[in-house]
């Protein structure tokens, strides 16, 4: 997929904590066929996944924060 929509899914100091954030997200449907990534920064590790139009962005985190996940669309 291709959007210019990025979802931020979570951000952590320990890079573990993002592994397991991810490990958890790839099952998700919000997620299929989408791309899932973990970044590591200076401070922080970062779970991100991309490729979503602004429809599919928003509609995504609201699934996703219904179930409890932390999700912010970015893009744009």
């Amino acid at each position: 997929r291709t959007g210019n929509w990025t979802l931020q899914l979570g951000a952590f100091a320990t890079p573990a904590n993002a592994a397991n954030l991810r490990a958890r997200l790839a099952r998700r449907p919000e997620i299929s066929g989408y791309r899932l990534t973990v970044t590591t920064g200076a401070r922080l590790t970062s779970v991100r996944a991309s490729g979503y139009s602004a429809s599919a962005a928003h509609a995504a985190c609201a699934s996703l924060q219904a179930d409890g996940f932390v999700c912010v669309p970015t893009g744009g």
